[in-house]
């Protein structure tokens, strides 16, 4: 009896990775969606989700000011041309 080659063996064990990634892919991955995450869990239904960016408007002027002086000394770390 012949015993498969190396190359046999690759592609098999290659088409056993490439389908338990497919099951991966399309069987876990869409039923973890499906459940219920713990944001949507705990979440309250009268608080605007949205309202919690407005929180941070008051430190606004110090953060743009600390972006500007960061552009000012390294241009280049942000896609600027001097």
């Amino acid at each position: 009896m012949k015993l498969p080659s190396n190359r046999v063996k690759r592609q098999a064990a290659f088409s056993a990775i490439v389908g338990l990634m497919s099951i991966g892919w399309l069987v876990v991955l869409p039923r973890l969606a499906r459940t219920l995450t713990i944001d949507s869990a705990g979440r309250d239904e009268r608080i605007d989700p949205v309202a919690t960016f407005y929180t941070e408007v008051d430190v606004l002027p110090a953060i743009q000011e600390r972006l500007r002086i960061a552009r000012t000394r390294h241009p280049a770390a942000f896609g600027f041309r001097p």
